[in-house]
């Protein structure tokens, strides 16, 4: 066997070294992208949902307040027809669902939703009574 004098050795525990430092980098970095990815994603999320009641909360309202099931139920189902959506619902100010589109998700049903939001949130959703207003 040939000996480096000691320089083999010392080369293999910077390289080793090196390996296991770019490894916690890389791990540290694809975390913070990860997170900001997800934070980016639910509010686009909720400002694309804000977006879309707003330009129907007229619609929405009348037909709340009119009782007209059937033309709440087809302007919810339009707010999902679009890919910025999954699933949409109107809730009662008790959070009981008055209308509820197949895909919105079952994991954040009326009841669930107000145990997420603080009261003070949902406020201005249930003014005067009605949802939305």
């Amino acid at each position: 066997m040939t000996n480096f004098g000691g320089a083999m050795p010392q080369a293999l525990r910077f390289a080793l070294a090196l390996i296991v430092g770019l490894s916690i980098l890389a791990w540290g970095a694809a975390e913070i992208v990860h997170r900001v990815t997800v934070e980016r994603y639910d509010r686009d999320a909720f400002e694309n949902a804000r977006s879309a009641v707003g330009v129907l909360r007229p619609a929405l309202l009348g037909a709340l307040r009119g009782g007209r099931v059937k033309e709440l139920t087809s302007l919810v189902e339009g707010l999902v027809m679009s890919e910025r959506l999954a699933g949409a619902a109107v809730c009662s100010a008790d959070l009981q669902p008055l209308v509820q589109t197949s895909a919105a998700p079952a994991a954040l049903s009326c009841p669930e939703l107000g145990a997420l939001l603080p009261g003070s949130a949902l406020a201005p959703l249930v003014a005067g009574g009605d949802a939305l207003g």
